[in-house]
């Protein structure tokens, strides 16, 4: 059975980013693969939420794991046994997050 995945206006803001940013330093086709690698990573998670890391500062629903060759951090909320929240997609090699940018308070 398959987990249901909802995401936040952030993370699919983040995720309108990569792809742009993709598309205009490569190509769209690579672009679009990204994407769908990304989406098909965080649905292989999303079956299996605890096996990644809990977020620092926050309760332990809060999750991070690191996808597509350890480029990305996904961060989640696992909402029930089979349902989790996306909240942001964002690059691993990026200035790190806060847990106020996490969860979008300022």
């Amino acid at each position: 059975m398959s987990a249901n995945i909802e995401y936040t206006v952030a993370a699919k803001a983040d995720l309108r980013e990569i792809i742009v940013f993709y598309a205009q330093t490569r190509d769209e086709d690579s672009a679009t693969l990204l994407i769908a690698s990304i989406i098909d990573e965080i649905e292989a998670l999303a079956d299996s939420p605890m096996l990644s890391n809990p977020v620092a500062g926050l309760p332990p629903q809060y999750r991070r794991w690191l996808i597509f060759k350890k480029r990305y951090i996904v961060y989640f909320e696992r909402i029930t046994q089979d349902s989790i929240r996306v909240i942001r997609v964002y690059g691993a090699k990026r200035k790190p997050l806060n847990i106020f940018e996490i969860l979008g308070k300022n």
